[in-house]
């Protein structure tokens, strides 16, 4: 058997696989995605573990390009499910910021087919 060592091509693999993997380990990437009517962002953030959504829309710089945006007035979700500002992530989640509705969709239906009668 050949002696192994650093200089060896498979332990320099195995090295670069190790640290590779102990990266994945420690880091995660997530989208946060928003839109106005006019514009749309999606910012990938990486994060360390065990974070949470209001960690990610932080990290973004949502609130520099938004900053009249108020987190907590908004509702927020993950791959369009509602859930909270302190819900852990996992890799490759899609943080959602939601506005807020000017219009309720039921109501505006209601008035149009008022309108058509």
């Amino acid at each position: 058997m050949p002696d192994m060592d650093a200089r060896s091509p498979q332990s320099a693999d195995s090295k670069s696989t190790n640290t590779v993997a102990e990266h994945n380990r420690q880091w995660q990437w997530v989208e946060v995605a928003y839109a106005e009517p006019d514009e749309q962002f999606l910012l990938t953030v990486t994060l360390t573990k065990g974070l949470t959504v209001l960690d990610a829309i932080e990290q973004s710089g949502i609130l520099e390009h938004r900053p009249e945006l108020l987190i907590r007035d908004n509702t927020v979700g993950l791959f369009s499910q509602k859930t909270t500002l302190l819900t852990l992530l996992a890799h490759r989640d899609r943080v959602e910021i939601y506005r807020v509705l000017i219009n309720d969709p039921m109501d505006t239906r209601r008035r149009k087919a008022a309108e058509k009668v």
